[in-house]
């Protein structure tokens, strides 16, 4: 890969403030850019794969044509944000403000990842966090076996002797 003077690839710009900027056709690929300030910034064509833009300010900024394959917008402001064009398979949206219901059709048939928004429980997970395991410990330490002999009736041999009960005199006043 040849190095130019619009290559940041890997840089960390977290925070910065680069709003009104033209960064379009520049490779910003891996470069961390979370919370930065890219209001109004033009990154038409801009190689942005496996970037970090994770609670950036992309308000009215325009990604026309940009590759955004793989990159974090979770938690971004994207109001009036531009992604026509833009190569956003894999791309992770989550918790983002601004985008519509429609831009968010739009993008997730394209390939983006869209996780959030919607509070919906996730199956899978709780099928291989937690019920897999705990199948998993209770079959493997014999749990099973004690939970089912805890769950039966108790039975009284009435040939046991009975409770010992001790007999205590009170005290004489």
């Amino acid at each position: 890969m040849t190095v130019t003077s619009n290559n940041f690839s890997g840089h960390n710009w977290n925070g910065h403030n680069l709003s009104q900027q033209n960064l379009s056709g520049y490779q910003l690929i891996r470069t961390q850019m979370n919370g930065a300030n890219l209001r109004n910034s033009q990154l038409d064509g801009t190689i942005l794969e496996y970037a970090q833009l994770s609670g950036a300010d992309l308000t009215n900024a325009s990604f026309r044509g940009a590759d955004l394959r793989n990159a974090n917008l979770e938690y971004a402001q994207l109001k009036n944000t531009d992604f026509r064009g833009a190569d956003v398979q894999g791309t992770l949206f989550k918790d983002n403000t601004g985008l519509s219901e429609k831009t968010k059709v739009e993008l997730k048939a394209r390939g983006a990842i869209m996780n959030g928004g919607s509070k919906t429980i996730d199956r899978n997970w709780w099928i291989e966090k937690v019920i897999i395991p705990v199948a998993t410990l209770l079959i493997g330490s014999s749990g099973i076996v004690g939970i089912w002999q805890l769950l039966q009736p108790k039975s009284v041999n009435p040939h046991s002797p009975p409770p010992f009960i001790e007999k205590t005199q009170s005290p004489r006043r």
